[in-house]
């Protein structure tokens, strides 16, 4: 098979790869947006079931004027914006955190042996703390918002590399798939190209995972997983161009 219908073959799994991305931004946003709403659900079913055995106990209102909407709505404008400035500071560190500032520290050069005592221990810290306790459900509910804003900046990621060419990412791959090992970055640029202007095109293929780089963008290199993926989409071509050829020469 030819160098140039390799490389295009390895465009066309770039794309693929592209697509599925898409796929999964589209789905963690479809999750995320109602998920973000399981916490003020939660909480204005507790505050109606309470309001309903409190009218009913003290026949102040009758129980079904109470509309579980009102509660949940006026919840939902104050609750989703907290939840969202919470993720946005903790960036998905929030249980480590309230752990790191509640549980018992260990004194400095003591060693972790883990066992029945630590675990006693850190049960008696959760039922004492209520922040502790209160921790997990905030964590629950943080998963949508976590789920929306990480969509949302992988989107932002994946736009500044739009311009990208596919083809010259696709040469890179190319040709590290033809070495053993990594290989320095500057073997790998045209003789017209600076590496100023060659790195968009090594951050392309590290967002989408193809390639790790060292520090620096001094070294370059394969995942084995996608060298073995890359070996045989070359083996079998663009299949566009294998179904052109199947096809043989069209008529006038």
């Amino acid at each position: 098979m030819a160098r140039n219908e390799k490389i295009r073959a390895i465009r066309h799994r770039l794309r693929r790869r592209e697509s599925t991305f898409r796929f999964k931004i589209t789905a963690m946003f479809l999750a995320g947006t109602p998920l973000s709403l399981l916490g003020p659900a939660i909480l204005a079913t507790m505050f109606w079931a309470a309001a309903l055995l409190s009218a009913s106990f003290v026949s102040i209102l009758p129980a079904g004027a109470i509309e579980w909407k009102w509660f949940f709505l006026p919840l939902t404008v104050i609750c989703v914006p907290l939840l969202y400035r919470k993720e946005q500071r903790t960036r998905g560190f929030y249980l480590s955190e309230v752990l790191r500032d509640t549980l018992p520290a260990r004194p400095t050069g003591a060693p972790f042996i883990p066992g029945p005592a630590q675990a006693i221990t850190a049960t008696a810290s959760v039922a004492a703390n209520p922040r502790l306790a209160s921790a997990g459900f905030v964590e629950l509910f943080l998963a949508g918002p976590r789920l929306v804003l990480s969509a949302w900046q992988q989107v932002r990621l994946a736009s500044g590399l739009h311009a990208v060419d596919r083809y010259r990412a696709a040469e890179v791959l190319y040709s590290l798939c033809k070495r053993n090992s990594g290989v320095d970055t500057l073997k790998l640029l045209r003789p017209e190209e600076y590496i100023a202007g060659f790195q968009p095109v090594l951050a392309y293929l590290t967002f989408h995972r193809w390639i790790g780089i060292g520090r620096n963008w001094e070294h370059v290199w394969v995942y084995s997983s996608e060298r073995k993926v890359l070996g045989e989409v070359a083996k079998r071509g663009d299949p566009r161009f294998a179904a052109n050829k199947k096809r043989g020469p069209q008529g006038p």
